[in-house]
């Protein structure tokens, strides 16, 4: 049930379809952020963290994360992908997916890329990426 003021409830909410990588029952995968091969993975439905997920939640989230971070590699061309879970933005369990592509600096790499989102952002960008990334996605065994 979506919490009122969780910007992460809202997201899931209001997620466009052009945004949308995937969604179940649990889980949506979407191009929630402007920067092109950043994604948000969460819970559709509100709470604190993972310690909190339903059984059948985290029996899905591992092989979603990795099939999602398997289509971005492969359509965004990324280097690495980066899964950052903090919670201290929004108290709903959500893991920033983010695609690392070559060009990136070395001083930019690891956590310093989360700094640079401003840098990097490009809606346009980010659509097109987000659109090869879902393509992927439906083809790789779920």
């Amino acid at each position: 049930m979506p919490e009122e003021g969780c910007p992460i409830c809202q997201t899931v909410e209001s997620t466009a379809e052009a945004q949308l990588v995937h969604r179940d029952k649990h889980w949506t995968a979407s191009a929630a952020m402007s920067v092109p091969g950043w994604f948000l993975l969460c819970t559709n439905r509100h709470n604190q963290g993972i310690w909190e997920l339903t059984e059948a939640e985290a029996e899905l989230y591992g092989p979603l994360l990795a099939r999602l971070s398997s289509a971005i590699r492969q359509a965004g061309d990324a280097e690495k992908v980066y899964v950052l879970s903090a919670g201290e933005s929004a108290p709903h369990f959500h893991a920033l997916v983010m695609a690392r592509g070559a060009q990136i600096p070395e001083d930019w790499r690891a956590m310093a890329l989360l700094g640079k989102a401003a840098e990097l952002s490009d809606a346009d960008e980010a659509n097109r990426v987000a659109k090869a990334v879902r393509e992927t996605f439906r083809t790789l065994p779920c």
